[in-house]
């Protein structure tokens, strides 16, 4: 702030100084920059496109302490004439109980930690560009998958878009038993808040996707897409993962492996 106010100041000599004028326009335009500077107006205008809870367990045969865990990846656009680099994200749970923030850490280039030294390297988003950016830390979901009996999830028809790429279920309408039980569960109210820090200190942007009222993958207004949590644990894949390990951070790139099973 105080270098803020020394550019103020300057500004303000500069322009007022005896021998050195400018004109009236020009003058507007040199505190309209430094209005911007002290009070930026929406500098990072970033969109959310699609939110998704990927689970954290590695399959169906394993139990572990994470098997209730998902991290929260969000699909954001950068409609800035600038590229933004993320340099750190935080996820919090809010309104909600028997939810907590220790779960499971990832260690994918696209997952950011709250400590911008803690992660493999800041990801940037070209202007026009969308990339999928999660935090590294993920949520606890308590007895999540104790309401998912097997049997339950095996029941419902799975669609991929490729081998070992589980995409969504047919049944559409189970989006809203999801909404309602995460509603029962965790509180009617509850979501969670993405706070990301761009360019390390100078500036966040946080979004708040409330749980109870996710879509299915045919929107892109930035909501949970449960259909699409429901397939992962239908069917674990690497592959999410895998993708999110590539600078390119795009969660739904196509990839076969021909001899790869979960």
């Amino acid at each position: 702030m105080n270098i803020k106010r020394t550019l103020m100041a300057t500004g303000a000599a500069i322009i007022f100084c005896p021998g050195f004028i400018f004109s009236l326009k020009g003058s507007a335009d040199f505190f309209i920059y430094i209005k911007n500077i002290i009070m930026p107006k929406d500098e990072y205008n970033l969109a959310v496109i699609q939110s998704r809870l990927l689970p954290a367990r590695p399959g169906l045969k394993f139990k572990t302490d994470m098997a209730n865990d998902a991290f929260i990846i969000l699909e954001l656009r950068n409609y800035s004439s600038n590229p933004i680099i993320f340099t750190s994200a935080k996820v919090e749970v809010i309104r909600s109980h028997d939810i907590s923030t220790t779960g499971a850490y990832g260690r994918e280039a696209c997952l950011l930690y709250n400590d911008p030294n803690s992660n493999r390297g800041p990801v940037t988003i070209e202007p026009g560009q969308t990339k999928w950016i999660g935090g590294a830390l993920a949520i606890r979901f308590k007895g999540l998958l104790e309401w998912f009996p097997r049997k339950e999830l095996e029941s419902l028809f799975l669609h991929e878009t490729a081998p070992h790429m589980p995409f969504t279920i047919a049944e559409n309408y189970y989006v809203d038993i999801l909404n309602k039980k995460l509603s029962d569960l965790y509180g009617e109210n509850s979501a969670i808040k993405v706070t990301y820090t761009v360019n390390l200190n100078a500036g966040t942007k946080n979004f708040i996707i409330p749980l109870k009222k996710g879509k299915d993958i045919f929107f892109r207004d930035g909501s949970f897409q449960h259909d699409w949590m429901a397939a992962q644990l239908i069917e674990p894949s690497a592959i999410p993962s895998i993708n999110l390990s590539s600078s390119e951070c795009n969660m739904d790139k196509i990839v076969c492996f021909p001899d790869y099973e979960n």
